[in-house]
């Protein structure tokens, strides 16, 4: 909601560093929880060799539907969806 207001005030340097920068952030905490949960072993800082154990297919497929799902409603909010959050604003005291 924050993007799609940053564009509709025409502020699109902004809106697009707020993407790129949301971006960024997500890939460094994807990049640390790869370490953390998939590695098998201990990393020492510099080891780029991928140690561990191999990827099972059903945890890919979980992340590709995850990052599916986040990629949707990054670009698209269903209507009962927009009208829960909308509500929740209402809520909470806040102004749309």
């Amino acid at each position: 909601m924050i993007v799609r207001g940053g564009f509709s005030e025409s502020r699109y340097a902004l809106a697009g560093l707020l993407v790129v920068f949301a971006n960024v952030a997500f890939v460094g905490v994807y990049l640390v929880f790869h370490r953390m949960v998939l590695s098998g072993g201990e990393a020492t800082p510099g080891d780029r060799s991928r140690v561990g154990r191999p990827e099972q297919p059903l945890m890919a497929v979980a992340m590709i539907v995850s990052l599916t799902v986040v990629l949707v409603l990054g670009v698209w909010i269903p209507a009962p969806l927009d009208r829960l959050l909308h509500g929740a604003v209402t809520v909470i005291g806040g102004r749309l």
